[in-house]
């Protein structure tokens, strides 16, 4: 591939031979293996084209396809994505009258002076976790847990 080694230091002869025994047991050559004992080539040498190129041919070459998973899996992915087209297909035909429901409802009068009445009692919350406390008030019931 054209790409530029660096050197590297050698390691004590036990952990060389270590390491020839790994090389060989992963199928390097004895020239593969010669090359390894002073220098490397590291895979950021290699621009990102030449990087995605160099894995999509070595999956090519080992067989490696796309996985299709169980159908179990595949049944589970099917009605989550029928859900989220039926959901919004649904929000689709109100989504003009929630928006004129939005516009249409009053803000209290006094609503920054309870913001920020909210904020001196919980000066950790943010502006607008304060406009929410105050829009949608926390249940009794959620209170209570």
């Amino acid at each position: 591939m054209g790409l530029e080694a660096e050197p590297v230091p050698r390691d004590d002869i036990d952990r060389w031979h270590k390491r020839v025994a790994t090389l060989r047991r992963h199928g390097a050559t004895q020239a593969e293996i010669d090359f390894l004992r002073d220098q490397r080539v590291e895979l950021n040498a290699m621009s990102s084209p030449q990087l995605v190129s160099f894995v999509e041919r070595k999956l090519t070459e080992h067989g490696v396809k796309k996985l299709v998973p169980v159908d179990q899996v595949l049944e589970q992915q099917a009605r989550r994505i029928i859900k989220e087209r039926l959901t919004q297909e649904a929000l689709s035909a109100v989504a003009n009258d929630i928006q004129r429901q939005t516009d249409d409802t009053e803000l209290p009068e006094d609503f920054r002076k309870q913001v920020e009445c909210v904020l001196q009692e919980h000066p950790e919350l943010p502006w607008d976790a304060a406009v929410t406390l105050i829009l949608n008030p926390p249940n009794e019931a959620e209170d209570v847990e």
